[in-house]
Order: C-alpha cells, then sequence, then structure tokens
C-alpha cells in the first residue's frame, strides 16, 4: 500500500513570520472594532496612555494582510500594503504642512483626546514607519532585486523594532519626550507594539 503525501511542513521561521502577520491583523482589527463600537478598553489596553488611531489601524491591518499572503504565496495580494503607503504619506503632508486633508477622522470620530495635537492624527514617527514598512513589502511583490530587497528589509525592520522598542521604553520608564519623538502627539504602546511586529 503505497502511504500518502505529507504537506510540506513550515519552518519556524515561517511559522513566527505567520504569527507576526496575524498579529498585526488582529491588533489592526481589534483597533477598529473598538473605535467603531467606542469599546475604550480595546482602543486603551493601557490606561490613561494615548490610543492607536483608526486610520493607522486600517493601516497595520493592511501590512497585516499583506504579510500573510507574501507568508502564504499570494503575491499578488501583497500591493494591498499600499493602502498604508497612503495613509502614512498623506499623515505626514499634514504634519510637514500644517495642512488639514480630512484624513483624521475619516473612519470614526475621536473621542480620546489623551497625547494628541490633532484629533485622530497619528504621531509622524508612526506615519514614516508605515511608509518604510509598507514600500517595502510592496517591492516584495516584484522578483526583480531579490538581494536588494532582503538588505531594504533587514535594514527597514531593524528601524522599525528600534522605534517601536524605543517608544515602549519610554512609557517605562516615564519620559513623554522619547514616546512623543519630540512633537505634541504621542506614539500609543499599541503602535509600539506593532511596530515591533
Amino acid at each position: 500500500m503505497q502511504s500518502l503525501p505529507t504537506l510540506p511542513q513550515r519552518s519556524l521561521l515561517e511559522r513566527v513570520s505567520l504569527g507576526l502577520a496575524i498579529g498585526l491583523m488582529v491588533i489592526g482589527g481589534l483597533t477598529l472594532a473598538g473605535w467603531w463600537l467606542q469599546m475604550d478598553t480595546l482602543l486603551r489596553p493601557f490606561p490613561n496612555q494615548a490610543a492607536l488611531k483608526a486610520n493607522a489601524a486600517l493601516a497595520f491591518l493592511a501590512i497585516g494582510l499583506a504579510l500573510l499572503a507574501l507568508e502564504l504565496g499570494k503575491r499578488t495580494f501583497s500591493p494591498v500594503a499600499i493602502l498604508a503607503t497612503i495613509i502614512g504619506l498623506l499623515s505626514l503632508i499634514q504634519d510637514v504642512t500644517n495642512a488639514d486633508l480630512r484624513i483624521d477622522q475619516f473612519l470614526v470620530r475621536d473621542h480620546l483626546l489623551i497625547g494628541n495635537e490633532f484629533p485622530g492624527r497619528m504621531s509622524a514617527m508612526i506615519a514614516a514607519g508605515l511608509v518604510l514598512g509598507s514600500l517595502v513589502l510592496v517591492w516584495c511583490a516584484h522578483y526583480r532585486g531579490a538581494q536588494a530587497r532582503l538588505f531594504a528589509e533587514a535594514v527597514v525592520g531593524s528601524i522599525l523594532a528600534s522605534a517601536g522598542l524605543s517608544t515602549l521604553l519610554g512609557y517605562g520608564a516615564g519620559l513623554p519626550a522619547v514616546y512623543t519623538w519630540g512633537t505634541a502627539t504621542a506614539t500609543s504602546p499599541m503602535a509600539a507594539i506593532a511596530l515591533g511586529l
């Protein structure tokens, strides 16, 4: 009797990558649900700290979906990360030009005004991280420049993980200058965790 072929086993790194993608999707999805249902416990699991903004949550959800698509071998779906690029770029444009492009409260009305200058606006550091991370993911959809892409993934991943860890350390040490990154808008602890993922 001939044995049935087994499914290929995923390596430890592949399973970790799947877990990170799912983690980003959970953070983004639960945060969006918290905003839509006005459940403050979902929005601020760390009491008296800034909440992850809805547009940033949508961007992290898009990045998680792109990572999941890449991990499952569906490269054609990874350009969903462009949504995070657009959200991040528009937010950065608002910060640099002091313009209001009306994207901050497009999804929900921000009723938690802790640690931010403009209602619904993510911090510039999160916006820059979203742009960097999503551009690398969009690049992953193409087969060209594999070595340069791997280098870019490593560099951007290191920068984002460092920024997330620094933000969390700033909260732990009680140093607002660290978690606000020199601006009037605090980076939420959940955004820092998402950057680390």
